[in-house]
Parts: C-alpha cells; sequence; structure tokens
C-alpha cells in the first residue's frame, strides 16, 4: 500500500508547490495566506479523504475476496465433484460434508478412545515451490503454527477409536485451506490432492487433515451460543460458528500419559473463546464428518449443556477480551426455533456450524 500512496503523495506535493508559485509571482491580489488557505481543502484536505476512502475500500475488498479465493466452488459444485459421497442431509437442509461416523445411541466424550502414532505429516512435493505464494493467500487472516493432530483412522468395534499422527496449522494453511489456489496455469491444490469424484481414505489421504474440534453449548434456559466470527480467523470469516470451535493440538489436549483427550480440548477451547468460568456437563458426540471444501478434512461435533442462563453468559462473555480476538459478536437462539434460523440465515452459516446443527437434528430425529 506505501508504494501505490507514495507516488499520490508525490503529485500533490507538486500540484501544491505549482500552485503556490503561480499565484505568488503572477496573481498579486491574494496574499501568501489567502493562497495557502484556498489550498488547504482542494489540494491537501480532499486528497487525504480519497485516499483514506480507497483504503477502507481496498481493506474490505481483500476480507472479502480472501475466503472466496481459498475456496472458489460452490456447494453444488462441491457435490456435483465428489459425486460417489453421500452428503450429509436433514429434511430440505443439506451440507457439502459427508458423514463418516454418526452415533446410534448416546456416546459420551470420554468413552472415545483416543491413540497417537509418533509419526509426522509431510507436505506433498509437489507443493514445495508454491509454499511461499499459498501462505500469502492468508494475508488478511491471523497464523499459528501449533503442532495439530492428524486424523488417520476410525476404528467402531466395541468402543469408539480414534487414530492420530502429528501435523502442524501451517500445514493445514497450504494444503486444506487453499483447496482451490491455482498451483499451476491449470492446476489447483484440489486437482492435485483431492480430485474426487471419491475422497480418498484418511489413512491415505494427502492433505494435513488435523482434526476440528466443535461443540453446541446449550444454555440453561435452553438455547444454543452461537458465536458469528471476526475478521481475522482463517476460515469463513464474519460467519456463524459452533458455540466451541477450534483445531485439536497437543497444547491442552495430550493427558498425563501423552494421549489426545478430547474433554481436556474442548474444556480449553470453552475456556478460551467463551468464559473460564463456563462449566460444560453432559458432553455428548453429534458425529464424524468431513468438509468436501476443504479437501476431505474431519470434523467431530459434540453437543454439551451448561448450568448458567444467556444472560449470565453474556456477562461472563464481556469480561473475557479474549472472545472478540476471534469472534464479532454473540446470538443465543432457542432450540425449537432452530430450523427457523438456519433457513433465515442460510448464506450467513459457516459449514462447521451447518454440520452440527444438521448432525443435531437427525440425532433429535431418531
Amino acid at each position: 500500500m506505501k508504494n501505490k500512496i507514495r507516488p499520490i503523495i508525490v503529485l500533490i506535493g507538486i500540484i501544491i508547490i505549482a500552485t503556490f508559485l503561480y499565484y505568488s509571482f503572477f496573481n498579486f491580489e491574494f496574499s501568501t495566506q489567502d493562497i495557502f488557505e484556498m489550498m488547504i481543502f482542494p489540494l491537501i484536505i480532499q486528497p487525504l479523504i480519497i485516499i483514506l476512502f480507497f483504503e477502507v475500500w481496498r481493506q474490505a475488498s481483500l476480507l472479502r475476496d480472501e475466503d472466496k479465493k481459498k475456496i472458489q466452488l460452490s456447494e453444488k459444485e462441491l457435490i456435483e465433484k465428489y459425486n460417489l459421497e453421500k452428503i450429509l442431509k436433514y429434511k430440505n437442509f443439506s451440507s457439502s460434508s459427508v458423514p463418516i461416523f454418526i452415533p446410534k445411541k448416546k456416546l459420551n466424550i470420554k468413552d472415545i478412545n483416543c491413540e497417537i502414532k509418533n509419526e509426522f505429516y509431510q507436505v506433498p512435493s509437489i507443493l514445495y515451490d508454491r509454499i511461499d505464494s499459498l501462505i500469502q493467500v492468508h494475508q488478511k487472516s491471523r497464523l499459528f503454527n501449533n503442532t495439530t493432530l492428524r486424523l488417520n483412522n476410525i476404528s467402531k468395534n466395541k468402543k469408539l477409536s480414534l487414530k492420530f499422527t502429528y501435523s502442524d496449522y501451517l500445514a493445514h494453511a497450504i494444503t486444506n485451506l487453499v483447496a482451490d489456489v491455482s498451483v499451476t496455469d491449470t492446476l489447483s491444490v484440489r486437482d492435485l490432492l483431492e480430485p474426487g469424484p471419491k475422497l480418498q481414505t484418511l489413512d491415505i489421504a494427502r492433505p494435513s487433515n488435523h482434526l476440528g474440534i466443535s461443540c453446541l453449548v446449550i444454555t440453561k434456559d435452553k438455547k444454543i451460543i452461537i458465536p458469528k466470527r471476526g475478521k481475522s480467523v482463517s476460515y469463513q470469516k464474519q460467519k456463524y460458528s459452533p458455540s466451541i470451535s477450534g483445531a485439536l493440538t497437543i497444547n491442552g489436549s495430550l493427558d498425563k500419559t501423552k494421549k489426545p483427550n478430547l474433554k481436556s480440548m474442548l474444556l480449553s477451547e470453552a475456556a478460551e473463546e467463551l468464559s473460564p468460568k463456563l462449566k460444560l456437563r453432559n458432553i455428548e458426540l453429534l458425529g464424524i464428518v468431513r468438509e468436501l471444501a476443504r479437501l476431505g478434512k474431519p470434523e467431530i461435533f459434540f453437543i454439551a449443556k451448561c448450568s448458567h442462563t444467556e444472560s449470565e453468559i453474556k456477562s461472563m462473555i464481556n469480561k473475557n477480551p479474549k472472545f472478540k480476538d476471534e469472534n464479532n459478536s454473540v446470538e443465543f437462539i432457542d432450540l425449537k426455533n432452530i430450523e427457523n434460523f438456519i433457513t433465515k440465515k442460510e448464506k450467513q452459516l459457516s459449514t462447521p456450524f451447518k454440520n452440527a446443527i444438521l448432525l443435531y437434528l437427525n440425532l433429535k430425529s431418531l
């Protein structure tokens, strides 16, 4: 931006000096003060207003265009591209995600077994020369580089078991998060890593595929807490999201035996995103899906109750400065009105939020 503004400032300076010299030497009816005052608005203030307007417009355009550049295919196009997959549905609602596990009965979070293998994900070599340009796509997002847990397999025997290896968030940022960014004249990241018409199985999938974890939190007065994402998040800015959402990382999610602990991770996210005082209970699994938009990235969803009312949670959120780090605002929607909400706000729903609600409605209908 500085390089673009500098020529404009130089040009304004030349005009000001030239005008001042002209009136000083060839028009004796005006004093130096008169000339200066005549120039202030048209030659200084007005251009500065124009520059400010241009910069605000440019920043808004970058914010709006970043998500569109990362994920360019519409929901309909995604479903057509991966036409061998069965997508998540409920009545007339659908999501461009593939359910890979939906519990047939209540399953508490503590009854999910997690195992981790000491292996680290490697970014496909075909992307090595493009890493810098892929990172640059996130110019309006706040990136970090925690070690994440990549989901490699789901075992559904007597107990649900999730098997992980290691990855990191930057690997996610240059694979799953930039699915439709071009890496050659004719091919995108999606074309190279997950071209369809069926997703690769988790154990051989080429994207980073760390597990995302989300939870719908129900208040004491039976309302769902629904944050609206901020401008600096890396995915689906300014859209409604699950009450709690985050990446499964080793920070806060490993127990004393160094095994992943989903409950610890969820409670850590709840404290950071909503309030350290928020107490969750009856945390039950809604399901696990893979998002087509993000190259089959796996996401696990829960629903939980809390012992606080809407007004109490609003007060808690207002006292938590970290809430504003990732969110613009928060809404509370009565459970019985959730279908109306997702109908009216369809274009403002993030994919994870839509997935969470559809999983909830499907389980509720059983």
